[in-house]
């Protein structure tokens, strides 16, 4: 059976040690930042006694704040695992 040059049979170990790291990094800094933010918009939205507004702002903001979070723990991880990796967001079509 040959070897594929696209599938390496280090990949999947190279997988799976990027995926541990982005989950454990993810759930140790964005469990605290999740609370933190679900604090601060919970009371200031009943400070401003809309009670109802509670979730969907609070859905809204946990979006905008996750986005960078996990870029950034991304971008560490890979920085820490492959220090001369290069990582660029690019339109799927320039990807290619």
């Amino acid at each position: 059976m040959s070897q594929s040059k696209f599938a390496p049979e280090s990949a999947g170990k190279r997988f799976l040690s990027i995926w541990g790291e982005l989950l454990w990094r993810g759930v140790v800094y964005g469990i605290p930042v999740g609370l933190l933010v679900g604090t601060f918009v919970g009371i200031a939205v009943e400070a401003i006694g809309r009670p109802h507004l509670v979730g969907p702002v609070g859905a809204m903001l946990g979006t905008v704040i996750c986005v960078p979070v996990s870029l950034t723990i991304r971008n560490v991880v890979l920085k820490k695992l492959y220090p001369s990796s290069n990582n660029r967001l690019l339109p799927q079509d320039l990807a290619a």
